[in-house]
């Protein structure tokens, strides 16, 4: 519809122009008259269209910015929910242990570090200890589960085996509460 406009403009002041023309171009004060106040005009047009370009960079700036933050909004969310799920396949986790209900253990940890790894890729940022980093502790911990499952024919774990591994739970369940996005937004 501009579009449109703007073209009926222009070919209705061509043919003004064009009809114009001989009373214009024969008068000689008239054609500096016309062609001061088209130089005025234009000199005008053109800083309007420059002040627009202008205009239409700080609002692009601006909606790019509102994207970014609100790009990172969603990711913080996203990332507290994936915490969320991590902590409560935790509490599963050792649910199962004290009921030593080992085959659900290594399917729920399992679960677990496929999460874990797939949707937080900085869990070294995240000591689990001074000398070893989160994914060791993911590791051993299922190393151990494994152990219990029978796969290589131990029997259920002693009653430290089990304190032990609660333990290692509890410091891992310690660390990605530390992660918690949704917790360091308080």
């Amino acid at each position: 519809m501009i579009r449109a406009t703007f073209i009926i403009l222009a070919l209705s002041v061509a043919l003004a122009g064009y009809g114009f023309a001989p009373s214009i171009v024969t008068d000689a004060l008239r054609l500096n008259y016309l062609s001061y106040w088209g130089t005025l005009i234009t000199l005008i047009g053109l800083l309007l269209t420059i002040g627009e370009i202008l205009h239409s960079l700080k609002m692009t700036r601006s909606v790019q910015e509102q994207a970014l933050a609100l790009l990172q909004s969603v990711h913080c969310v996203e990332n507290a929910s994936t915490i969320s799920d991590c902590l409560a396949s935790v509490d599963l986790l050792t649910q199962d242990l004290m009921q030593e209900k080992y085959p659900a253990c290594v399917v729920h940890f399992q679960y677990l570090r496929r999460l874990l790894v797939k949707n937080i890729p900085s869990l070294d940022e995240v000591p689990a200890s001074e000398t070893r980093p989160i994914l060791n502790l993911l590791g051993a911990i299922e190393f151990e589960l494994l152990k219990a499952n029978q796969i290589w024919g131990s029997a259920y774990l002693s009653k430290p085996q089990k304190t032990a591994l609660l333990k290692k739970l509890l410091q891992l369940k310690q660390q990605l509460e530390a992660k918690n996005p949704a917790k360091r937004a308080e």
